[in-house]
C-alpha cells in the first residue's frame, strides 16, 4: 500500500502539468511522456490501495489496521475526487463508487483511528471545494457522504478535522481542489 500512495504523491503534481498548458508542444518531451501517464498510474494506485484494504476486511476487521493506512486512502481519495470530473463518463462513475468504497473504510477505522476521522473531514471539504467549482461535470453522480454517517464519528474526530481547516489561516487560503490537493501533505503534519 505505501508503494501505491507513494506512486500517487510521485505523479500527482503531474496531472496538473497537461492542464495548466495550452500547448502540449511548451512541454519538455520527457515531462510530457510523465504527464499523459500519471493519471492512468495514480489511477491504477488508487484502485489498488482500495483493493487491498477490501482484502484486508475480508480477512481481519479494518479496526486492527495500521493507523498509516488512513493516509493512504486519503491519497486514493483525492484521485477518486479528481477523476470523478473525467469527461469519460465510465471512468467519472467508477471514481465516484470507489471515493464511496474508502470513505466507508475510513468511517470503520474511525472508530479507533482519530485520523481516519480526520481524513473523512478533508475528503469532504475536497468534494464540497470540487463540486462548488466551476466547469464541473454535470453528469457526474454524487457520493452521500452523509449517508456514511461521516459527521458522527465516535472519536470526535469530525470537530477535529474542523479545527485543521480552522488553522489555515497560518498559510495561504486554498482557492480550489488542486491548492488543497497540493496542500495536504503539509496539513497532515498540523495533526
Amino acid at each position: 500500500m505505501a508503494y501505491h500512495s507513494h506512486q500517487i504523491l510521485v505523479h500527482r503534481p503531474f496531472l496538473f502539468l497537461l492542464h495548466l498548458s495550452d500547448n502540449r508542444n511548451d512541454i519538455p518531451p520527457r515531462s510530457q511522456d510523465i504527464a499523459v501517464s500519471a493519471p492512468i498510474i495514480c489511477r491504477d494506485s488508487a484502485f489498488e490501495i482500495m483493493n487491498l484494504c477490501k482484502t484486508y476486511k475480508m480477512h481481519y476487521t479494518l479496526q486492527c489496521i495500521v493507523f498509516i493506512v488512513a493516509h493512504f486512502l486519503l491519497n486514493a481519495c483525492t484521485i477518486h475526487i479528481i477523476d470523478r470530473d473525467d469527461a469519460k463518463l465510465d471512468i467519472s462513475q467508477e471514481a465516484n463508487v470507489a471515493l464511496g468504497d474508502c470513505l466507508a473504510i475510513l468511517k470503520e477505522m474511525a472508530t479507533v483511528w482519530g485520523i481516519a476521522g480526520n481524513a473523512i473531514a478533508l475528503v469532504n471539504e475536497l468534494k464540497s471545494t470540487q463540486d462548488n467549482r466551476e466547469g464541473g461535470n454535470p453528469a457526474r453522480p454524487s457520493v452521500d457522504t452523509a449517508a456514511l454517517g461521516s459527521e458522527k464519528v465516535e472519536t470526535g474526530a469530525g470537530a477535529i478535522g474542523q479545527a485543521v481547516f480552522d488553522s489555515w489561516d497560518l498559510f495561504p487560503p486554498p482557492q480550489d481542489v488542486w491548492s488543497i490537493a497540493l496542500l495536504e501533505p503539509y496539513i497532515s503534519q498540523i495533526d
